[in-house]
Order: structure tokens, then sequence, then C-alpha cells
């Protein structure tokens, strides 16, 4: 740490009672930094480079009436749970600057919650510069080849054919997800690691991961070990000049939008194979799961194998959302037809509730974001554009997944 004052970091660090965890002893760091309080770097790159209170677009640093234009109950409690706690550990730092302008403390906490990484066992980093990369899908070579898995299944899959003469039906993989993301979208070029201590080759670095603030990552891994000085920024795959540099915040397995949002302030455009839709699954509709034959059937070859290679990413997280079992489709008749489809209608109405938390049309929502306005609304009010993305794709995910449910509960063929 730079010789300073650091007098909010000391005091928080020093107060008596339960200790004040990583991530608010850096935000007191950085409110410290703003102020001059810990040098002129950090003085400047505070107030430089981070973005300002106003334009913050995760939802804790929201009021109410923004929280509700995200229409997901879900994102807005946690939102506001996490202004309690806030408010609970340092009240005197959550005064809202301005109306609908987040306290300092929300700020603060905000810029360390999207930009920290886990640096080694109880340690997290923030470090300027590495925090301005902007996210990117993982490259499909960081992802473990799939293997057949599913979110629910009671069975493992089979390999083998279907008895039909068609591709035998596999649940989707989380695996596969890390892949399928791939598809068709720009991927991470570059990544960064700890800089290799003396005797220490290349070939036994370990990278860092930006991809888990407050979760396990390879950059555990790399603190356990020899530690260097400082932290490098490498290219994963030769650039073109003028490329964006880009890492991924996720890893291979990606993660729902939810999180994207939440820790970001973002959420990924197009689709997410990585995103789920929540459902309550109690014991009675886990012992009756959906037949993934029977969905293979009624989505047809075409669009259940292209959800698989990632061409269609809404059906692939509607697909790994649900409860499916591997096997031959039940005979007509058969009770286990039955309870399927009463496992399929008792989800339907699960999905119909949060679609009906939606006060505006995806259309309109789209017209909002995408169209002849979009870019005037972004560049005045990126909230805004931040919570209309967010709802535009968690509205995409649940209408597939209200289509799929239907066609199955009606034995129809999805269209």
């Amino acid at each position: 740490m730079p010789q300073a004052n650091w007098p909010r970091l000391r005091g928080g660090a020093a107060r008596s009672g339960d200790p004040l965890p990583w991530d608010i002893l850096q935000a007191l760091a950085l409110i410290d930094g703003l102020a001059g309080d810990g040098g002129e770097f950090w003085q400047a790159y505070a107030d430089a480079l981070l973005p300002a209170p106003e334009a913050l677009c995760l939802p804790m640093c929201w009021e109410a009436p923004r929280l509700v234009q995200l229409q997901h109950a879900d994102i807005a409690a946690a939102a506001n749970r996490q202004q309690e706690r806030l408010k609970g550990l340092l009240p005197e730092l959550m005064e809202p600057l301005a109306p609908d302008v987040p306290s300092w403390l929300q700020w603060a906490f905000a810029c360390v919650r999207s930009r920290a990484f886990r640096a080694g066992p109880d340690a997290f980093a923030f470090v300027p510069f590495l925090d301005l990369a902007n996210h990117a899908d993982a490259p499909s070579d960081t992802a473990a080849p799939a293997t057949p898995a599913s979110s629910s299944a009671a069975s493992s899959p089979s390999p083998a054919a279907s008895t039909s003469g068609r591709p035998a039906a596999q649940p989707p993989s989380s695996a596969a997800a890390g892949a399928a993301s791939t598809l068709g979208k720009p991927t991470a070029n570059a990544d960064f690691r700890l800089s290799l201590p003396p005797g220490v080759s290349a070939n036994q670095s370990v990278s860092a991961s930006v991809s888990d603030a407050g979760g396990s990552g390879a950059a555990g891994d790399a603190g356990a070990g020899a530690v260097g000085e400082w932290y490098e920024l490498v290219a994963l795959r030769d650039m073109e000049p003028g490329e964006e540099v880009t890492i991924c915040y996720s890893g291979p397995e990606g993660y729902t939008n939810q999180r994207f949002m939440a820790q970001y302030g973002f959420v990924p455009r197009g689709g997410n194979p990585a995103d789920r839709v929540k459902l309550e699954l109690g014991p009675e509709l886990q012992a009756a799961p959906l037949c993934l034959a029977r969905l293979q059937d009624l989505m047809g070859d075409t669009l259940f194998l292209g959800a698989m290679r990632g061409d269609s990413p809404y059906v692939y997280a509607a697909l790994k959302s649900l409860p499916l079992a591997d096997g031959p489709e039940p005979g007509p008749g058969r009770a286990a037809v039955s309870a399927g489809v009463a496992t399929a209608a008792a989800l339907l109405r699960q999905v119909d509730a949060q679609v009906a938390e939606g006060t505006t049309s995806l259309e309109a929502d789209l017209e909002a974001l995408d169209g002849s306005g979009g870019a005037a609304l972004r560049e005045a009010d990126p909230r805004a554009a931040a919570a209309l993305a967010y709802r535009i794709e968690r509205k995409r995910l649940l209408e597939t997944t209200q289509a799929l449910l239907r066609a199955y509960t009606k034995g129809a063929r999805k269209p």
C-alpha cells in the first residue's frame, strides 16, 4: 500500500467488534483515494478513471424507482438487501449524494464489486488499469470437452443412437455452455497473471482470474505458491492494431444474467447460454422430470441440435433450466408421461408468474433500446439502458421457456 494517511481504511481495520470484510475495507480505501488521503496516484486514478456515482449501473446503487425498471422482484430485493447491509455497517457513509445518486459508500463498494478479483487464499486485489478491460466470452479452448450431464437428470445419458435412428437426446452440459457461448461472438483475447518470480519459468505460471471477486478462481492457486511483484496483462492470441483488449469476467462456465447485472451492471445481449430461469423444484417435481427425448421430438432435430451447438442460446438456457431425464420416451398411456406433463404444467405456471412481472412488452422494450432513440438513451441515461437490456434478455428467455413447456404439456410440436 502506498505511504499515505488512509484514515477511513485504518479506522475500519482497527474498529472494535467484528472486523469489516475485505470488500468494505477496499471500498473505504477507494474513498480515501478519491479524497486525496491515499496518495496522489490513487486520487488521480479514482477521479479520472472510475465511473461517476450517477453512471453506475449496478442495482445496489439504485433507488426504488430505478429498481422497478428491472421488472424483476428477485434482483431488486437482493439490491435492497445489499443497501441495508452497507447501512448497517457504515451508516455515516450511506447518505445519497443527491436525489437519484448513490452514496459514496455505494459508489466505492460497486467499484470494488465489479473490479476486484481473488488474488490468493483470503486475499483480493483491486489493480488499476487491469480493471479497464471489458468482458468477452471465454475462448472455446478454455472450456472442457462437453460431457453429457443434466442439471436435474436422475440418470446418466448414453451416447448411443436413439431407437428412432436420429441422434440421441443428450441433456445439455455446463461445459458445453462455455463452448457454445463463443459461437458467433468475439471471445476474450487477453488475461492477466502474476509476474514471474526469479527462477520460475513461464510454463509454471498460473493465470489469475477476474471471474469471481468473492469466490474461487485460478488466482487463488497463483497466490498459494511463488508470488511475483506485479500483475501482467497478457495476450491469449495475436491481436490486430486497434483491437480492443478484453478479458473474460465469468470463466468458461459463465454467469447468469442476474449475476452479471448485480456484479457488473450489464448483461450479454443476444442470449447467454449460462443464464437460467429460476424454478422451484420440490421433491414431487424432481421425482417426475421431463423426458429429454420427448422434448427433442417436439422441437424437431434441427432446432434441438442447433441449440446444443449454441445456435440459439435462449433455447439452450431454457433447456438447462428444466429438470430433464435422458432415456427413451415413455410409450403412450404410461404413468411417466402423465407425471412429466404434470411437472411441465406446474413449471409453466411458475414461468407465467415471472412473465407477469413485466409491465412493458418485449416489443416496446426493444424499440426503446434498439430503435431510433436507443443511442441517445444510452448516452443520456446508461442506467435506464442497462435496465432495458436486462429485462429484454430476461423476457426472451422466459418466453422461450414458456414455449417449450406449453409444447410439452400439449404434446404439440413446436413450430
